[in-house]
């Protein structure tokens, strides 16, 4: 399983997002994936998600150095990549079938 890269830090840093990252970003936030990926975006959840992407190849990395990192970094775009990965992840792991959109009266 091979994550997307980001830039952070001064350095190329591949995101994984395993079940130890899973578990470690819902310890974090206080709060399940399903509440997780159902938040509006904070500050916050987009350092937790970086950090717990990271955390295979930087165990002891820590949520404030995160965020120093992301302050030099194009912000928007990592955390974008991180919450896309996360996502998938999440849904390729607990094997989330996505729901059908309700067919609207009158369509065919």
């Amino acid at each position: 399983m091979n994550g997307p890269i980001i830039e952070i830090g001064g350095a190329q840093r591949e995101l994984k997002y395993g079940v130890l990252a899973i578990r470690a970003i819902e310890r974090e936030a206080g709060r399940s994936v399903f509440e997780l990926l159902s938040a509006s975006m904070s500050i916050d959840l987009g350092v937790t998600v970086v950090w717990g992407g990271l955390l295979h190849s930087l165990p002891k990395l820590t949520p404030e150095m995160v965020a120093r990192w992301l302050d030099d970094a194009d912000y928007t775009a990592v955390v974008g990549e991180a919450m896309g990965a996360f996502a998938a992840s999440v849904v390729r792991t607990l094997k989330i079938e996505p729901q059908e959109e309700p067919e609207e009266e009158g369509k065919n």
